[in-house]
């Protein structure tokens, strides 16, 4: 899947209006450049395509480049995007990336015997060609059939020419876990005795003094 979108260039110390952000494109056989772009069309273009999409970065007066989202910065506060950095690629060279796994279908084990479904991934790393980027990873939970199933990064299927970068294939992606019970608090019963407390099963023991009543 490509995309495109555009962008101005940018002097560093320029002032930003309100609908735009400001961003940097730096990758071998390129010198960085600052760049503005348009916030709601970067907004659209990250959300569909993350970071893990080729993007076909226009800019004005300038060339079209190859490129993907590197990363962004959001506002602390507000959670909205204020800067991003796009990577030129080179469609002949490998690069890494990091994809999104998106999980369907149901348990058996969640649905029919009462396992918890606990998903211990969300994105894996991968290394592939810019060509053979994927913008997702299905996981089927539907395979996941008897309490204490897993599915582990052994489990995936790649599409041709990607691999991933980590080389522990059993780390788990997601399991189907027995719930745990827990056992019951003991509560010691306490009964009032004329006046004073005494365990449920202590014996009063006849003929004890009393205090003289001054």
């Amino acid at each position: 899947m490509e995309m495109k979108l555009k962008a101005k260039p940018r002097e560093l110390k320029e002032k930003m209006d309100a609908k735009s952000i400001p961003a940097v494109i730096y990758g071998p056989g390129t010198e960085n450049k600052n760049l503005k772009i348009d916030s709601v069309s970067f907004d659209k273009i990250f959300a569909a395509a993350g970071e893990s999409t080729l993007i076909d970065l226009e800019i004005e007066g300038d060339v079209t480049e190859k490129v993907i989202i590197k990363s962004i910065q959001k506002n602390p506060i507000k959670d909205f995007i204020i800067h991003a950095d796009f990577y030129k690629v080179d469609m002949n060279q490998k690069i890494n990336a990091d994809v999104h796994l998106e999980f369907i279908g149901e348990s058996k084990a969640v649905k029919e015997q009462g396992a918890i479904l606990v998903k211990s991934l969300d994105a894996v790393s991968i290394t592939c060609l810019p060509s053979n980027l994927i913008d997702r990873l299905e996981i089927d939970l539907g395979k996941l059939e008897n309490m204490g199933d897993s599915l582990k990064l052994s489990d995936l299927v790649l599409p041709e020419g990607v691999e991933l970068t980590s080389e522990d294939l059993s780390i788990n992606i997601a399991s189907a876990v027995e719930p745990k019970v827990e056992a019951e608090p003991v509560v010691e019963e306490v009964v009032a005795v004329e006046g004073e407390e005494k365990k449920e099963g202590e014996e009063t023991k006849e003929g004890e003094e009393k205090k003289e009543e001054k």
